[in-house]
């Protein structure tokens, strides 16, 4: 159940939690840069080496009913600091949707270019497909 009592950093840091039991689950290796980074981990995981910004996301989106709005763009005393990521400084966005439980697994093609990402929770009502984000798509299972 999100908590709109919690820090930004203890959001964070909860999905980077839930990130490691994951990767550890399912075999990979967790590293975590030791300076300041674009990427919150980096994974090891069959053969394959991964940048990953973590995300923690339970911002309902104000403009659709049944979907979450994940910031992709950084901020810092009420200015954008950042536009968002591209493939050349992290390979993957991991968003943690706390309401569902669920890791999703973005590729740069996804978010590159970008400051929001919008993922349905639900299908839209009037059974929409094309240019609909279904957060069920991208967990990584």
């Amino acid at each position: 159940m999100p908590n709109a009592s919690l820090s930004t950093n203890a959001k964070g840091a909860i999905a980077c939690a839930v990130f490691d039991q994951h990767a550890l689950e399912r075999g990979g290796v967790v590293s975590i840069p030791l300076v300041e980074a674009r990427y919150d981990r980096v994974l090891d995981l069959d053969g394959k080496v991964y940048r990953v910004q973590v995300k923690y996301c339970d911002r309902l989106s104000s403009r659709s009913s049944g979907s979450i709005l994940v910031d992709l763009a950084s901020y810092g005393s009420g200015r954008q600091l950042s536009a968002g990521y591209d493939g050349c400084e992290v390979d993957t966005v991991v968003v943690y949707l706390p309401s569902v439980n669920a890791l999703c697994w973005f590729d740069p093609a996804d978010y590159e270019g970008k400051s929001t990402l919008t993922l349905r929770l639900t299908p839209p009502k009037n059974r929409q497909r094309h240019g609909i984000r279904l957060y069920s798509d991208y967990v990584w299972s």
